[in-house]
């Protein structure tokens, strides 16, 4: 019982310390207050169903689960393109929304491009998120970048083809 106390108390100490947190990344992705009430709740029983200790989970568990669940929902609402069409590229500062560059990248790299353009991480900092090496990380990036390119080619390059885009 004293076990089952404890915790519920480090689960309440969680909550009190990345509540916020949670409720603001996925109002962010979101842009609607009750859908990002829902998601915090998600994610905090999500952390109530894992097995392992809750003293292993830090605020880059939070972010990434965060983030997943809201991308989630919204390719299950089929709403993804229209969070997307809402951002804005810091790739080219007159170019169009990330929404329409993204169009066509597979949710792994749109995930990545989330975080690399939109919330500006360091690759070091994806690396630490996602629990990948750095090196893992710049290779996606990289990755990323041919997609992209591929996806607004006027003519389908090489790289292009081997990939089997355009």
């Amino acid at each position: 019982m004293a076990l089952e106390d404890d915790r519920r108390l480090k689960l309440a100490a969680l909550y009190d310390r990345y509540g916020n947190l949670v409720y603001r990344r996925a109002r962010k992705l979101l842009r609607n207050d009750a859908l990002a009430r829902d998601v915090c709740h998600e994610v905090f029983l999500a952390l109530m169903g894992r097995a392992d200790s809750l003293y292993e989970v830090n605020v880059g568990w939070f972010y990434r689960v965060t983030t997943n669940h809201c991308l989630n929902l919204l390719r299950d609402a089929g709403k993804h393109s229209m969070l997307l069409q809402t951002l804005q590229s810091p790739v080219q500062p007159s170019g169009p929304p990330l929404g329409v560059l993204l169009r066509g990248v597979p949710p792994d790299l749109q995930t990545l491009a989330l975080h690399y353009y939109v919330d500006e991480m360091t690759q070091e900092e994806i690396a630490e998120l996602l629990g990948v090496s750095q090196r893992t990380v710049c290779s996606r990036i990289a990755d990323l970048k041919i997609v992209l390119a591929c996806l607004w080619a006027d003519e389908p390059s090489h790289a292009c083809q081997s990939r089997g885009k355009n």
